[in-house]
């Protein structure tokens, strides 16, 4: 945890339309999400809620902006099924847990992204003070940088360790030109953050992941998937991977 930094906080009585634009201004994945009524932390709102609150509003008979506004996240947060990654609003760590403890909670509760709390006095919910968050990748960066010498584990191919290798034709990919919508159907019929881009040869291009829906700032998810990306600040540079071996 840093000495200092900003904590974005969304209060509970915001739509989901304000809640999008204010994720996509301070380029944030998840933030928590307070409710000042009665004083106590909500959840978590992460992309992937706004991924389904987009594909919500799409069925809706309204104007889809005005279906946007008219969800505000106490609703969404208590009544609606969460997506895969998203934590339940018991689910937290403290600053003083140790990482093995939040790899842990993380994984048991297959979340991508967890809230810090610090917690004060004896009744749970009085004095709840929310410092931070906690992610797969802040995880992984620490025990690079700290840890190299001792991860012996990691120095073994993806094909050994057989995780992020399937059969090409179960992948599931989108072409360029296809609309984000039908992206993020996919992704959320088959409970993914991010979908390959290859062109009509099959050769990979891109990835698309649920993070660059916050660069669609005019809300038309009928824009062509590459348009999305470049949107996002994805076609700036060329598309990174890796190899199975």
């Amino acid at each position: 945890l840093p000495e200092s930094g900003k904590v974005v906080l969304l209060d509970a009585s915001m739509s989901a339309f304000g809640a999008f634009h204010v994720m996509a201004a301070n380029e944030q994945t998840a933030v928590p999400v307070w409710d000042a009524r009665s004083d106590r932390y909500l959840g978590m709102i992460t992309v992937s809620d706004l991924l389904e609150i987009l594909l919500f509003c799409t069925t809706s008979e309204n104007n889809f902006k005005d279906s946007l506004r008219s969800i505000d996240l106490a609703y969404w947060l208590t009544n609606s099924e969460r997506p895969s990654g998203c934590p339940e609003s018991s689910v937290e760590v403290k600053p003083d847990d140790d990482l093995l403890c939040v790899l842990r909670t993380l994984l048991r509760n297959d979340c991508r992204v967890l809230p810090v709390l610090e917690r004060e006095g004896n009744t749970p919910l009085l004095n709840q003070c929310i410092i931070g968050q906690i992610t797969y990748l802040l995880l992984f960066r620490f025990l690079y940088y700290h840890q190299e010498q001792d991860l012996g584990t990691l120095k073994g191919t993806l094909r050994e360790a057989g995780i992020g290798t399937m059969e090409a034709s179960k992948v599931i990919k989108i072409h360029p030109n296809e609309p984000v919508k039908d992206a993020l159907k996919l992704m959320s019929e088959n409970g993914i953050s991010g979908i390959p881009v290859v062109d009509t040869n099959g050769k990979f291009m891109d990835m698309f992941s649920d993070a660059d829906i916050l660069g669609l700032t005019e809300l038309d998810l009928n824009v062509p998937v590459e348009k999305a990306l470049q949107k996002a600040g994805n076609g700036e540079n060329k598309p990174k991977h890796c190899l199975i071996t």
